[in-house]
């Protein structure tokens, strides 16, 4: 009889051998990746919030190795897989920190239709950027298409795949979230050569350009991923030099034929109660407060005319009124234009049908037809208007187009106002309470 015959079958081979405790050496290994993880995220994401706009946009071109490089290294792990997701999701809350409560949005939420809280930055923050971590982990954002046993021209899809769906984010933040301008990558470059990048194919072109360059410099520093391994500068960019080097003419502009622009800025919103200037500003009475808020904007219009300006930009939703049907609107208006002899764009809000449209007068008087409101704001309760699609219209010797808000992040808004033959767009959106400057008039020439 077998020694083991008086084991009972259901128990042979039921006791296991005890798991093995991993070694110092393999501790201290798993640490130090998770460590380098965490470390190359939070490098990418200070230095994706320092190329931020406004603050300097060339750190933008190498932003994104430090996650890239760690997403490269350690592929197929759970750490390189979050790497990238964790830098975005860092970074937005680095760029969010001004929005809080205590920052430049304080008071500025209105009353939006979808009930949040009272301090609704703060939610977006504890809860909206996270989530959106956590999806760009789940779908495997910011790694390679291809890795193990690639050869040859895989290397391609190293670094132009997340190239590719980093475009994709950006291009569905700026058509879908309201709060698209909040980090998208081509702003980094809005105040550097680079941006002209964007006439070859719109703002998409900066964030492929941005992020091919940063994965390729990731590749290289990795160096055990497919691909060329000369020493000359990398490929992704050479090939964005080259590029904007054959589009800068394109974008050269002869200034032979200047046009005095002034932006209005009066310092407050005017959606915001609680200000002596729009002491009827409530149900009932905003006709009123539209002749207080045009007496108010008309010092900053004549100082800027005096300054020079041939034409006057009002920011959005300048008056809570029809200014085309209500008399007394209509008359300081076309009195404001006369005196000031400049042209004026008068952005307005109809209350009542919760949309918004602008108006162009000009210095005799005369108004145009209404430009409707294209991206009307759904989350505070905007509707669009009932109105043709808005076309160019004449105005300061130029042909002019209109936008108003949010319309601005879709660059196929103003594309399509271009060719219908607008020379000149003029872009209105809400003053805020900070910074409380006043009217100031600049200088360009209309493209």
């Amino acid at each position: 009889m077998p020694a083991d015959a008086s084991v009972p079958q259901g128990l042979r081979g039921s006791r296991r051998p005890l798991a093995r405790r991993p070694s110092l050496s393999t501790r201290r290994a798993c640490v130090g990746r998770a460590v380098l993880a965490l470390g190359g995220a939070a490098a990418s994401a200070g230095f994706l919030w320092l190329s931020a706009a406004g603050k300097a946009g060339s750190v933008a071109w190498i932003a994104l190795v430090p996650a890239a490089a760690v997403a490269l290294h350690q592929e197929g792990t759970r750490l390189g897989r979050m790497a990238v997701p964790l830098a975005v999701g860092l970074y937005l809350e680095l760029e969010f920190l001004t929005a809080l409560p205590f920052g430049i949005a304080a008071g500025q939420w209105g009353s939006p239709i979808i009930p949040l809280t009272s301090d609704s930055p703060i939610l977006f923050a504890a809860l909206a950027v996270p989530i959106l971590s956590g999806a760009l982990y789940a779908l495997r954002f910011g790694q390679p298409l291809i890795m193990r046993n690639a050869r040859g021209a895989a290397w391609a899809a190293v670094v132009f795949w997340p190239a590719a769906c980093w475009t994709a984010l950006d291009f569905l933040r700026v058509v879908g979230d309201p709060g698209s301008y909040w980090g998208p990558l081509f702003l980094s470059q809005v105040e550097t050569p680079a941006a002209h990048l964007a006439g070859l194919g719109g703002p998409w072109v900066i964030t492929f350009a941005l992020v091919s360059v940063n994965y390729e410099l990731a590749r290289r520093l990795v160096g055990n991923v497919p691909g060329p391994r000369t020493t000359t500068p990398a490929i992704g960019l050479l090939a964005v030099v080259a590029v904007a080097g054959l589009a800068w003419p394109a974008f050269r502009q002869a200034e032979n034929n200047p046009l005095t622009v002034a932006a209005i800025q009066p310092g407050y919103d005017t959606a915001e109660p609680g200000i002596p200037v729009l002491r009827f500003w409530r149900e009932g009475s905003y006709d009123l407060a539209a002749v207080e808020v045009i007496g108010d904007l008309a010092a900053l219009t004549h100082e800027a005319a005096a300054r020079g300006a041939d034409l006057v930009v009002w920011p959005e939703a300048a008056v809570f009124s029809d200014v085309l049907s209500h008399p007394p609107t209509r008359h300081a208006l076309e009195e404001l234009a006369r005196r000031t002899d400049a042209t004026i764009v008068v952005p307005h809000f109809l209350p009542d049908r919760r949309s918004g449209k602008s108006v162009v007068v000009s210095p005799g008087g005369d108004f145009t037809r209404p430009h409707a409101k294209q991206q009307p704001m759904w989350f505070l309760g905007e509707r669009r208007a009932e109105a043709p699609v808005p076309t160019p219209v004449s105005a300061a010797g130029r042909s002019l187009g209109s936008l108003l808000g949010t319309a601005n992040k879709d660059p196929g808004l103003g594309a399509r106002l271009a060719r219908e033959g607008a020379s000149l767009i003029a872009s209105s959106t809400h003053d805020w309470q900070e910074p409380r400057s006043r009217s100031g008039a600049m200088r360009g020439s209309p493209r």
